[in-house]
């Protein structure tokens, strides 16, 4: 059964790694945040409390996913397709469509400490808490509106060329929609929408204002296909634009197809879609470029705008099997390339697996690998998973260690390096240790 195992592993993650790039940081500045890497994300994250697809982006249970900021920042959690708490089918799941309680409403609490250095002798420690807040209310069988706020505090110390105090404390909007849905066949939402719930955190990891559209041929059937399409407009974490007066409003837009299997002990998920950013704001395109992108200005331009659009193909694939009441395999993947940016700087991929094994009802234990490579001009840096970033290549191995239904205990530890030499990104290492509460209604 263990070769089995292992070789079933392998083969999953055979096809990407075929486009691995050596290489393996970003010093520690304003508007070049150290990567978010909550212990236990997910791949895409559906949230099976709610008829619309709420911004989770981790755990067996999927969390809220927040802005970019640094590894265990509980304002930010990795949306990346780290291992962690969720099947494929929770993750990209028919769980949105379930029949539920009119009304329902929930919270979790988030506690954690994170510790990242870069090869600039740059270093940030910082402890945070988070809550999570959610209400769902059916208002008719067909019409639901979802509310998703999260208040996070932080405290640390920088120590860097331009440093910051550390505290840096929020309150956003994780997700609002309004949903019309019959549960099978058709869906569509309006409002800040988390945009994992239908593209890989490699692509974006972000909540825009946005519609979406998904026709199926019955989700509540093992086999189904999907069409989504989305149109949003890309923010900031107060849902606002970034523009200025002078600026276009940008756009993101997608097409794409999914293909869901789904039985007792096997699940599978495959999309393939395109992707493209429009009127992308100069403030937005200055800061991405410190995150990687390729800069149409000098390297001390004091504003950059991109050299190259970004508009091009995205492919994903997940799976998860059942091997005994114990244990359960989950691995994913996603691939994007920018077909406006030359050779060399247009592609991108990440690799996660993760094992499951739950020897009693009481504990849960789920050790995982992430692997990613992005290069500069694989997507807006700005707007992707705050961990990976763009001209990054980078691995991180975690655990979680769930007890009952009540609260879950995770570690991340990991390093990223640059693809190509930049002066404003360094060779990083970066550990993240969380306890986090499981939702519990009011």
């Amino acid at each position: 059964m263990k070769n089995w195992v292992v070789a079933l592993l392998v083969c999953s993650l055979l096809p990407l790694s075929t486009f691995a790039q050596e290489g393996f940081g970003t010093p520690l500045q304003p508007g070049n945040p150290a990567p978010s890497t909550s212990p236990v994300p997910t791949f895409e994250n559906r949230d099976s409390r709610s008829h619309t697809t709420a911004p989770r982006r981790s755990g067996i249970t999927p969390r809220r996913r927040t802005t970019k900021t640094s590894p265990g920042q509980f304002g930010g959690e990795s949306a990346v397709s780290y291992p962690g708490q969720s099947t494929v089918q929770d993750a990209y799941g028919l769980g949105v469509m379930a029949p539920r309680r009119p009304y329902r409403a929930f919270w979790s609490l988030q506690l954690g400490g994170q510790l990242t250095r870069d090869s600039l002798a740059n270093q940030r420690t910082q402890s945070s808490l988070g809550f999570n807040f959610g209400v769902d209310y059916d208002f008719t069988s067909y019409f639901s509106l979802s509310v998703n706020p999260r208040i996070s505090f932080k405290n640390g110390h920088v120590q860097a060329a331009t440093a910051t105090n550390g505290r840096e404390s929020s309150m956003e909007l994780i997700n609002a929609a309004a949903v019309l849905t019959d549960r099978n066949y058709y869906l569509m939402t309006i409002g800040a929408l988390d945009m994992t719930s239908s593209h890989s955190p490699l692509l974006v990891a972000a909540t825009f204002p946005a519609t979406k559209m998904q026709i199926s041929t019955g989700e509540k059937n093992p086999l189904a296909l999907s069409l989504i399409g989305l149109t949003a407009v890309p923010s900031s974490a107060t849902l606002t634009s970034n523009s200025q007066d002078y600026d276009k409003t940008p756009s993101f837009n997608s097409l794409s197809l999914r293909m869901t299997y789904n039985t007792k002990v096997f699940e599978i998920l495959a999309q393939l879609g395109q992707f493209e950013y429009k009127n992308i704001p100069l403030n937005v395109s200055t800061d991405s470029t410190l995150l990687g992108n390729t800069p149409l200005e000098a390297a001390n331009s004091p504003q950059s705008s991109f050299r190259y659009d970004y508009a091009g193909v995205e492919s994903r694939l997940g799976f998860a099997v059942s091997l005994s009441r114990e244990l359960r395999l989950r691995s994913q993947g996603a691939l994007i390339r920018n077909s406006l940016a030359p050779q060399d700087f247009n592609q991108g991929h990440v690799i996660s697996s993760e094992v499951e094994y739950t020897p009693s009802g009481t504990w849960t234990f789920l050790p995982g690998f992430v692997y990613f490579n992005a290069q500069p001009d694989t997507t807006v840096a700005n707007y992707n998973d705050s961990m990976i970033t763009t001209n990054r290549v980078g691995y991180a191995s975690t655990i979680s260690v769930h007890y009952k239904k009540l609260f879950k205990v995770g570690a991340l530890s990991g390093e990223r390096e640059v693809v190509f030499e930049k002066t404003s990104q360094a060779r990083e290492r970066f550990m993240t240790l969380t306890l986090e509460t499981f939702d519990a209604p009011f």
